[in-house]
């Protein structure tokens, strides 16, 4: 499965219905800035449901696993073999 970042998410509850169709490990939290307002992904994240657990795997955890090859997924491969 790959990964899923946050930023292009629209309409209510967007977070929560992702997760239903996609892994926690697999979220990622993104902004799109510049062209996007940065406070608008942060709003995401504070006005959804989500624990404090979830909250900090898709605000940064996810994305230090993935970078630090931690996470076994083939993106995580890729990513390593193309920037390391």
């Amino acid at each position: 499965m790959s990964l899923v970042e946050i930023s292009m998410l629209e309409g209510v509850g967007g977070i929560s219905n992702l997760l239903i169709q996609a892994p926690l490990n697999r979220v990622l939290f993104g902004s799109y800035a510049p062209l996007f307002y940065f406070e608008s992904a942060l709003l995401k994240l504070k006005e959804s449901p989500l624990d404090s657990r979830q909250l900090e795997m898709i605000g940064h955890k996810n994305a230090e696993q993935l970078v630090s090859g931690r996470n076994e997924s083939k993106a995580g491969e890729m990513l390593k073999r193309q920037w390391w």
